[in-house]
């Protein structure tokens, strides 16, 4: 488009001609590759749908960078593209807001329209980014975790996803996650209860039957933090490998620092992650900071903290009603050391593709609490 042909528009008149008439793909075709290209003189990274775009754009210095995801050719969620003619060089914006795309247009940037569609089933999410340190071609945009963490570790900040591709979600490839016929997936149910229950004080507690152990997000902010801590630096469930570090199953955005001995988490992560577990989050997250985390004003520092401690989760009696899914849980709690103890749940959780788990909690009951006797180190 106009900033990516202006340095050689005369020779790109036909080619701009054809891709303002087709913007995209045509609906036949299910799916369409977004090609990203690089402006080594303004720093710009441009993302397109058109082929004729990014074959000429090359020859007028751009540097072709390949498929950076694949679209779908329509959706209910469309992304607009505009154009800042007084950046110098130019630049580019893309929004799948249609009151933030007729805004700019109303202060000067010039509107072109529907560039290509966000997937509405929410695949792979791309990762938006701005850069503070310069005034153009300050955000960008990726679906690869490695470059979003390395540009975080550099002094962008991480803004949340901007849309969806067709493609991974919020679960990974190459897990055995376990779903089911209707497409729930079991295995991050199940996470979410190990995570849970994992922090969970005084499961040792006398009183055992029918014990509700449900917070509310905020009400305990030290659990909240352990949440955040957990979900980055997974040592709590080593059997489990979609909870084991340096496994990043659920995508979660972070950086990691000084040799990898310390991480920094942006304050989008950590909503996303309180999100996840309760299917809301406090506006204030400086609360959630002290033993493991550190709030910057803009995310957390951590660093690695080992315990020697383990957790693993047995399932059963699943049940499914609309939205709601239910199941009891039995949760092993073990140090190495003393005797492990077991602890059973009835768990409810509700379906939701907010959520990386696919579900956040309604309400977890502790049924029972037994110890393994003779399986610790520990005698009397």
């Amino acid at each position: 488009m106009k900033p990516a042909w202006r340095p050689c528009a005369l020779s790109a008149l036909m080619a701009l001609l054809v891709f303002l008439a087709a913007p995209s793909v045509a609906s036949a075709v299910e799916s369409a590759a977004m090609y990203r290209l690089y402006n080594p003189w303004t720093g710009e990274h441009l993302y397109t749908a058109s082929e004729e775009e990014y074959g000429l754009l090359p020859s007028c210095g751009w540097r072709a960078e390949g498929v950076a995801w694949t679209a779908p050719t329509k959706s209910q969620t469309p992304v607009w593209r505009l154009y800042n003619p007084y950046a110098p060089g130019g630049d580019h914006h893309y929004t799948t807001s249609e009151q933030e795309y007729n805004q700019l247009q109303a202060i000067g940037w010039e509107g072109e329209g529907i560039a290509w569609y966000s997937d509405d089933e929410k695949g792979m999410p791309l990762q938006r980014l701005f850069n503070p340190y310069t005034a153009m071609s300050a955000h960008h945009y990726t679906a690869n975790l490695d470059e979003c963490s390395s540009l975080i570790a550099l002094g962008w900040s991480y803004e949340g996803v901007a849309w969806h591709g067709i493609g991974t979600g919020n679960t990974a490839q190459g897990f055995d996650w376990e779903i089911d016929k209707s497409g729930f997936n079991r295995t991050a149910a199940e996470d979410l209860v190990l995570l849970y229950t994992a922090w969970i004080p005084g499961y040792d507690e006398n009183s055992t039957a029918d014990v509700n152990v449900m917070r509310s997000p905020g009400q305990d902010a030290g659990l909240d933090e352990e949440f955040i801590f957990s979900m980055i630096y997974k040592t709590f469930a080593s059997e489990h490998e979609t909870l084991s570090y340096p496994n990043n199953a659920y995508g979660l955005v972070y950086a990691k620092l000084d040799n990898f001995v310390n991480f920094f988490v942006p304050s989008e992560t950590g909503r996303q992650i309180i999100s996840s577990i309760y299917g809301s989050c406090p506006s204030d997250l400086s609360q959630f900071s002290g033993t493991y985390l550190t709030y910057v004003g803009d995310g957390w520092r951590m660093g690695m903290a080992d315990g020697p401690f383990g957790r693993n989760i047995k399932t059963s009696n699943w049940q499914t009603s609309g939205d709601s899914v239910t199941f009891d849980a039995e949760v092993t709690y073990s140090d190495g050391i003393a005797d492990s103890t077991v602890a059973s749940y009835r768990v409810e959780v509700q379906r939701d593709d907010e959520s990386i788990f696919g579900c956040h909690l309604t309400s977890i009951v502790r049924t029972q609490v037994r110890t393994l006797v003779g399986s610790g180190l520990v005698r009397n």
